[in-house]
């Protein structure tokens, strides 16, 4: 027998070392099957997957690791995420199978022990088992609306009493401690369910972790919950719908007990957020950023809510919540009860995050607001969005009552290249609640602003500024309010003379869309919008095409190309 030569060895060397980091590189891979699986297997394969997320939830992976959870199964267990992984290796939570839906994480346990009882009137009562963690809550009243109550996969509207049920509706008594639900028929003939779990996947001090391909639902409070120091988190192609808070809820340690406890580089990307809280619930979102959360990107999502009953802000950031740096872009907001955007407080901080961004997304059908920044806020840029319907004002800008610590902040605030259209009240208002923004640095530059302040007996201007510290400049503003001159550009009269600034802006002039009533917000060839823009040094309109398209950039959130095939906006 030969003997192998050296280089023979080193290679052989090389190629078992290579293999070997390879799969500390990559990490083991976990398997989880709520049904075939056990907690006494490996989960390291399929036929060995583990059972519960308990068993997930106590494990300590390292870094690389993948859970994966199996498609077509649902566990009525909160997940909480128990380590940590590296930049080149994070550890990821997914699912595993060819075909199916995606893995059900749900906040929600069934009644199964087939005790409601008849109160009359088509009224089914029984003691409730819900373990809320505030009482204060309770004694207010105001967890009722957080039960989640399910019958047959139809989530029931909670009513203030007995009295106002009815079909699709339930009510708690906090006195008997009793769960009412309107029902023709016995609720044990059908499959009736609520919330029981405060979130259903925690994240706390963690960092580089993925999650990706789940349905999370049903939680008491917060779908998913990611606090005091977490970083550098993916959430990639997610459901996340039906929390009787917020769908995601991010907040970060106070500063003076850690001051690295930022919840910082969070990036949510591809998923859908849905009928979040209810209705009146100002603590309900679909996304809430508390204090301390800055570099947060939103890209790619849906968040909406049905209009009515579920769905109160989209994003809301807590008042006085420091942070900024956030860029939220190619998003499409709709139906929410308040505000599609609501900012509280969030600025540059000294750190250097940057700016805030808001760029290229379709905002729309609100019950307020359609994009709010007062308590201080400043450092926003609000870049080729489409924003419309909404019930109030499309951009509102205020301090909040005139008297908070953080009022008189708000500034540095551009507004360009959008369209404004359709709101009941102003396209923008600076002075939403009669209280101006004082700071300065505020720009809004190259919008078409039509249609606005129709909505009421009392017509409103396109553009209605309390304050003077505005640039304002090559803007179209038309058709608003009752479509006079007067109700196209408002400004304080007291103001004007300081710090304001008017230039090229086209007031009264038809911006010429290919055809608005058919969706078509391009510019025609004719358009007085088209080479009319100031440069201020953005490369992409709302669909991606390059800016300028001519001599200069077009007016408004679209770019004019010739022979460029249009799509309904």
């Amino acid at each position: 027998m030969k003997t192998l030569s050296i280089i023979t060895l080193s290679i052989i060397m090389v190629m078992v070392v290579s293999l070997l980091f390879s799969d500390l590189a990559s990490g083991m891979t976990y398997y989880v099957d709520a049904e075939g699986g056990s907690d006494h297997n490996s989960g390291t394969s399929p036929d060995q997957a583990w059972q519960t997320l308990a068993k997930v939830s106590s494990f300590a992976f390292s870094p690389g690791d993948s859970i994966l959870l199996r498609r077509d199964r649902e566990w009525r267990e909160t997940l909480h995420v128990s380590s940590s992984g590296e930049s080149d290796r994070p550890i990821t939570y997914g699912a595993y199978g060819e075909l199916g839906a995606p893995p059900i994480i749900n906040g929600a346990d069934l009644y199964t022990n087939n005790d409601w009882e008849p109160e009359g009137g088509n009224v089914w009562g029984k003691p409730s088992h819900i373990d809320f963690h505030s009482q204060e809550l309770i004694a207010s009243g105001r967890a009722a609306n957080k039960f989640i109550v399910t019958i047959d996969g139809t989530r029931l509207l909670p009513v203030a009493n007995a009295g106002e049920l009815r079909e699709h509706t339930y009510t708690y008594d906090r006195y008997r401690e009793r769960l009412l639900v309107y029902l023709t028929d016995d609720p044990d003939d059908h499959l009736t369910e609520s919330a029981t779990r405060s979130h259903s996947i925690r994240i706390e001090g963690k960092d580089h972790i993925v999650l990706r391909d789940l349905d999370v639902m049903n939680s008491v409070y917060d779908n998913i919950y990611i606090i005091l120091g977490s970083k550098h988190l993916l959430l990639d192609r997610m459901s996340i719908h039906h929390a009787g808070t917020r769908g995601i809820q991010l907040i970060g340690a106070e500063l003076d007990d850690d001051p690295d406890g930022w919840v910082d580089y969070v990036t949510i990307q591809r998923s859908t957020i849905y009928n979040i809280g209810i209705r009146c619930d100002t603590a309900a979102n679909d996304i809430g950023m508390g204090r301390n959360v800055r570099r947060v990107t939103i890209r790619d999502c849906q968040l909406y809510g049905d209009g009515e009953n579920w769905g109160v802000d989209g994003i809301l950031t807590g008042e006085a919540a420091h942070g900024a740096g956030h860029l939220i872009e190619n998003n499409v907001f709709s139906g929410h009860c308040e505000n599609e955007i609501d900012f509280k407080g969030h600025w540059e901080s000294p750190a250097g995050e940057g700016k805030t961004i808001i760029r290229n997304n379709f905002l729309y059908g609100s019950g307020g607001s359609i994009v709010g920044i007062h308590f201080g806020s400043r450092d926003v840029d609000i870049l080729y969005n489409h924003i419309c319907c909404g019930a109030s004002h499309g951009v509102s800008l205020y301090n909040h009552d005139g008297s908070s610590v953080y009022d008189g902040q708000e500034g540095n605030v551009t507004i360009a290249y959008n369209i404004i259209r359709d709101n009941n009240l102003s396209g923008i208002k600076d002075g939403g609640s009669g209280h101006s923004v004082t700071a300065g640095g505020n720009r809004v530059y190259n919008n078409i602003i039509i249609w606005n302040g129709k909505g009421g007996d009392d017509p409103k201007p396109g553009v209605q500024f309390e304050s003077s510290h505005w640039d304002i400049r090559n803007n179209i503003i038309w058709d608003n309010g009752d479509g006079s001159l007067d109700d196209q550009l408002w400004l304080n009269a007291s103001q004007a003379e300081v710090g304001l600034v008017m230039s090229h802006n086209l007031v009264a002039r038809n911006p010429m869309f290919v055809d608005a009533e058919q969706g078509y917000f391009d510019l025609r060839a004719d358009s007085p919008a088209i080479d009319a823009g100031v440069p201020l040094g953005y490369q992409r309109d709302l669909k991606g095409r390059p800016v300028p398209g001519g001599t200069a950039p077009d007016i408004g959130a679209f770019e004019y190309h010739v022979n460029d095939c249009s799509s309904p906006q």
